[in-house]
C-alpha cells in the first residue's frame, strides 16, 4: 500500500525471501489521478474509490529492483511535499539493501530538504554505519589481493572501491588510461561550440555530499572531440552525467547527452544518447559506462556533445561531464 506505510527492514527481508518467484510486483495507489499514473508506462487498473492497482509488466529484475522500479515511476507525479519525502524515504531504503549507498544518500538528503521534520534518523545512521564497513571491508580485500599479486581480483575490488570513492588516487592511477579532461587542458582536444557559455573545465559540488569533482561544462549546443589511440586489450569509457545544481531551478528542459566514435574506416557510430532534465527525480550523478572493446587496437576519434532537451529550450543548460576517461575493462563494471 503505497504511501500509506513506509518500507521496513523487515519488508525487504521479505522481499528476499520470494526468490523472484513472485513474477510481478503490484502496488496499491489511491488520490493519485488516472491520468498521471498512465503516462508513467503503468499497467494501472481502477479499484473501489479513487484507489488504484499498478504494476509495470514490461520490467524485468528482482523485486526488489520491480519495487524500486515502481517508485521511481510514481516520484515524478506525486503531489505535495509528504507523499514525495515518503517515497523517497522508501527508495532510500531499497536503494541501500541494493548496496546503490550514493542513490540511497541523495534520496534521503532529498527528503530532509524537502521534509526536514521527517527523515528516518534510523535510516540515516544504517547507512554510513553500511557505507564505512562496506569500504573497510574492499580495502581490506584489496590491499590482501595485492599482496598476493592476483591481478584480476585486484583490478574488481579496485573497481569496487571506485562505486563508493570516485576520487580515490591510488584507484585512479591502476584502473585509468586516459583522463580527458587532462587532454583537454593540454588543448589535445577539438571544441565545436555556438553556446553563449564557453565550454570550460571547473568543479561543481553535488548532494548530497557535495562532492566537489572536475567536470567538463559543455552547455549545448556543443561537442569536444578527443583523437585517441586505444590498446589492443579492451578498454570502457567512463564518466557521470548530471545537470549542474545552481541551475535547477531556472527553468527549461534540461540537456541531452551523446557519445559518438568515428572508427579507423570513417564510419561514425552513436553509442549513447541520454536526456537528463532538472526535475527533482533527475538530480544526481548519472553513471555512463561504455564498451570500447569494437574499437581495441584502431585510432578513434571519441565526441562528447550535448544538445537541447526536446523542447529546445536552452535555458539552464548547464551540463556537466564527471571527469570523464577511458579506463581498462575489467568483470565487475567500474560504476559510480
Amino acid at each position: 500500500m503505497i504511501e500509506a506505510t513506509k518500507i521496513l527492514p523487515k519488508d525487504i527481508e521479505e522481499l528476499n525471501t520470494f526468490a523472484n518467484k513472485s513474477g510481478n510486483i503490484w502496488g496499491v495507489v489511491s488520490f493519485w489521478g488516472l491520468g498521471n499514473l498512465a503516462d508513467q508506462d503503468l499497467q494501472v487498473i481502477p479499484y473501489q474509490g479513487f484507489t488504484y492497482l499498478i504494476q509495470d509488466p514490461e520490467f524485468n529484475g528482482t523485486d526488489q529492483e520491480r519495487v524500486l522500479n515502481i517508485y521511481e515511476k510514481l516520484l515524478p507525479v506525486a503531489h505535495g511535499p509528504y507523499p514525495h519525502c515518503l517515497l523517497m524515504q522508501d527508495m532510500a531504503m531499497i536503494y541501500q539493501n541494493l548496496e546503490r549507498l550514493e542513490s540511497a544518500s541523495f534520496m534521503l538528503a532529498s527528503a530532509r530538504d524537502e521534509c526536514p521534520e521527517m527523515p528516518d534518523q534510523r535510516l540515516e545512521y544504517r547507512l554510513a554505519v553500511a557505507s564505512e564497513s562496506l569500504m573497510k571491508q574492499l580495502i581490506k580485500a584489496f590491499e590482501e589481493a595485492q599482496i598476493t599479486g592476483n591481478i584480476q581480483e585486484t583490478l574488481e575490488l579496485a573497481a569496487a572501491i571506485q562505486l563508493q570513492n570516485p576520487q580515490n588516487e591510488k584507484i585512479q592511477a591502476l584502473l585509468k588510461i586516459v583522463d580527458l579532461l587532462e587532454l583537454f587542458d593540454r588543448q589535445q582536444a577539438h571544441v565545436e561550440s555556438s553556446a553563449i557559455e564557453p565550454v570550460s573545465r571547473t568543479s561543481f559540488g553535488m548532494p548530497p555530499n557535495n562532492y566537489e569533482g572536475d567536470v567538463l561544462l559543455l552547455h549545448p549546443p556543443g561537442r569536444v572531440i578527443y583523437k585517441l589511440n586505444l590498446p589492443e586489450d579492451p578498454t570502457i569509457f567512463r564518466t557521470r552525467i548530471a545537470m549542474v545544481p545552481d541551475s535547477w531551478e531556472w527553468g527549461g528542459d534540461g540537456s541531452t547527452f551523446v557519445i559518438q566514435v568515428k572508427s579507423e574506416d570513417g564510419t561514425v557510430e552513436e553509442l549513447f544518447r541520454q536526456h537528463i532534465s532538472n526535475e527533482v527525480g533527475d538530480r544526481y550523478w548519472h553513471p555512463v559506462e561504455i564498451s570500447l572493446s569494437n574499437f581495441a587496437g584502431q585510432q578513434v576519434n571519441l565526441t562528447l556533445q550535448t544538445e537541447s532537451g526536446p523542447a529546445g529550450d536552452e535555458t539552464g543548460d548547464w551540463a556537466i561531464w564527471d571527469r570523464p576517461g577511458i579506463w581498462w575493462e575489467t568483470e565487475t563494471p567500474l560504476g559510480w
